[in-house]
């Protein structure tokens, strides 16, 4: 399929959609048995048309949606993503469409309980959104500074280590050669020669013609993980390190020294304080919103329901194990 944009919007007119009616299935729980529909319509100018297939320009909106708003820029300033995205919705449409011809709910109702879930799962989500935004509050410094003062560390600057080290690279030596020698290299220093010496003669570190292996200030998580995590293990100035495998090869760590983390000026995070206010209140008004929906009315559960559920997909709750297992 393929199609140009321009020729297409020669031919914008305003469609109307047919209600989309979706029944789940009846469920039986006790003695209740609940039916539910939903009926879906809407209008927009087409965008693109490929025979009896449409796309409009809120579908287009509706996609664009899931792309973060800082992102839909850089997205539509691409020609053929526009195209590309058009193109797919108009497939989209041109599959559903032979599903519903054939009869595709009709056959099987758990079908329609699926694509009406996902429906309720995006208006819920929408809603709740909807909810937190209208009551969020267009500054939050005050509530920024509160959280700054009665908890610091949350702000605290992660701790830091100044380190020399001694590669011996396995991609050069192999495995066990590498091996053998960072042992030798470790023993010789841990026996007192001078350590600096050891790293000129025999690290593979290519930057250690400018550093000669020593490295500054690096946070743990600025290296490769093992590496870091190791380092984390050494606690005293000259102390040396187990030999230690990365994905260079292995090292030999001398500690120089532990820079504890202090806590930032107040003007050095508060955008960062005031991003964590939102996200609190946000999070409160989303919970408080939750507890309101359900607490209008006791949630009840029909009797059995929960073991009736776990049999069905395999799982006896009397044992404890899966049915295929008894």
């Amino acid at each position: 399929m393929s199609f140009d944009v321009h020729s297409a919007r020669q031919a914008i007119a305003v469609v109307s959609f047919g209600v989309l009616v979706l029944t789940a299935s009846p469920v039986q729980a006790g003695d209740e048995v609940h039916q539910t529909r939903l009926c879906l319509g809407f209008e927009s100018e087409v965008l693109v048309r490929v025979g009896d297939l449409v796309t409009t320009e809120l579908d287009f909106d509706a996609a664009m949606a899931d792309i973060p708003e800082r992102d839909r820029t850089q997205f539509v300033s691409s020609r053929e993503r526009v195209a590309n995205q058009l193109e797919n919705q108009v497939l989209q449409r041109g599959i559903a469409r032979d599903a519903f011809n054939d009869g595709l709910l009709e056959e099987d109702e758990r079908l329609s309980a699926r694509i009406y879930d996902k429906i309720v799962a995006t208006v819920a989500e929408i809603q709740a959104d909807r909810y937190v935004s209208s009551r969020t509050l267009d500054d939050y410094t005050e509530r920024a500074r509160e959280i700054y003062l009665t908890s610091p560390d949350q702000f605290r600057e992660p701790r830091r280590f100044s380190f020399t080290h001694i590669l011996v690279q396995t991609a050069r030596r192999g495995e066990t050669e590498a091996m053998r020698l960072i042992v030798e290299l470790r023993d010789r220093a841990e026996a007192g020669e001078s350590f600096e010496e050891l790293v000129a003669e025999y690290s593979d570190d290519p930057a250690k013609e400018d550093n000669a292996g020593f490295y500054e200030m690096m946070r743990p998580d600025q290296l490769d993980r093992n590496l870091g995590r190791r380092l984390r293990d050494l606690s005293e100035p000259g102390q040396l390190s187990e030999p230690i495998r990365s994905s260079f090869g292995w090292h030999i760590v001398r500690l120089e020294e532990i820079h504890e983390g202090g806590v930032p000026e107040w003007e050095e995070v508060a955008d960062r304080a005031r991003a964590l206010a939102r996200q609190r209140h946000s999070e409160r008004l989303r919970s408080r919103y939750f507890s309101q929906v359900l607490d209008s009315a006791e949630v009840e559960v029909a009797p059995g329901v929960i073991e009736r559920l776990q049999r069905r997909y395999g799982f006896n709750p009397e044992t404890g194990q899966p049915l295929d297992q008894d």
